[in-house]
């Protein structure tokens, strides 16, 4: 199975794959692969989940696919 090429941005968990979008995406993208790269899953379900809310300015982080 052939696995797709990720943007730079971009980062792929539990078969999805997220895009950072916010201010900070470049600081964002970086915390998030580390947190894939050392297998810390809970801090990285916590974080995709408060991202993913819009504080009116609209969410930092969203699903592509």
């Amino acid at each position: 199975m052939q696995d797709e090429t990720l943007e730079t941005f971009q980062f792929k968990y539990k078969n999805k794959i997220y895009e950072c979008v916010g201010e900070d995406r470049e600081f964002q993208i970086m915390q998030f692969k580390y947190l894939v790269e050392v297998q810390d899953f809970v801090t990285l379900k916590n974080r995709i989940i408060n991202q993913s809310i819009d504080r009116g300015d609209g969410p930092d982080l969203k699903i592509i696919k």
